[in-house]
């Protein structure tokens, strides 16, 4: 549990205290697997929609992410990273990610519309856990934007995880809730450094201050493309190779 007094300050920065904003909703029942269950279901359409409307698109993504596939046998993780590339972070010809287009969809009922706008503003992030409730929810920290601790209701992840473990994943905020979006990849400290290592490299890239609020997420969303294929070991060889040769470049 996260311990903090119900009349305590939200650690959210609401403003308001813990018991009438995150506490709230700490006690609404809420099943996640039943919401994940739903927004999965709304994922699988925006793939297949993606792909019967923009299939050249998403070939040449996939080729650009991971290059001649033959002889390469991917996991579901890695799988579920791509697919993941491919509809949040890759925008398509005239702007928009898929998600996003598909939330702007005419004709989406309003739930599948609330889905798919949760999907689609669901973003790349280096996550800190701060504290655990086992079997229920976790809180963390999104490093990469320098925001306040959140509780993520996950059945899974906070089963797997302990305080201060760090990882990549896609973070999907409410409401209703706070969920994780995808996979999401723990980091052992050697990854974790290539992984920092490469963000101060494309913060410098893109001639950014490296001390103004928010640079990390730029960069890691900037970055989305090289922090995928460094998720995926197979990959990852081939993805140190090539930020390092663009960083030289620039």
């Amino acid at each position: 549990m996260s311990g903090i007094s119900r009349n305590a300050r939200c650690p959210c920065d609401s403003g308001r205290k813990y018991k009438r904003c995150c506490g709230a909703a700490a006690r609404t029942e809420i099943d996640p697997r039943a919401l994940s269950r739903a927004d999965m279901a709304v994922g699988d359409r925006i793939q297949e929609w993606a792909y019967a409307n923009h299939r050249d698109e998403m070939d040449a993504a996939l080729d650009e992410l991971v290059g001649d596939p033959r002889g390469v046998v991917f996991g579901d993780a890695e799988i579920q990273l791509i697919v993941s590339w491919q509809l949040n972070d890759r925008e398509l010809l005239g702007g928009g990610t898929p998600a996003q287009r598909y939330a702007r969809l005419a004709g989406l009922t309003d739930s599948e519309r609330a889905s798919a706008s949760r999907i689609a503003s669901a973003h790349l992030a280096l996550l800190r856990v701060r504290s655990t409730d086992p079997g229920r929810a976790i809180e963390i920290e999104d490093v990469t934007r320098g925001r306040a601790r959140q509780r993520v209701v996950s059945h899974e992840v906070s089963s797997q995880v302990q305080t201060n473990d760090m990882f990549v994943g896609h973070l999907m905020p409410g409401p209703p809730v706070a969920l994780l979006w995808g996979p999401m990849m723990m980091l052992d400290r050697r990854v974790g450094r290539e992984l920092i290592d490469l963000l101060e490299e494309r913060i410098a890239l893109l001639g950014l201050d490296p001390h103004a609020e928010d640079v990390l997420g730029v960069a890691m969303q900037s970055a989305a493309l090289e922090v995928t294929r460094m998720l995926m070991p197979r990959l990852r060889r081939s993805s140190r190779r090539s930020w390092r040769r663009t960083a030289s470049a620039a």
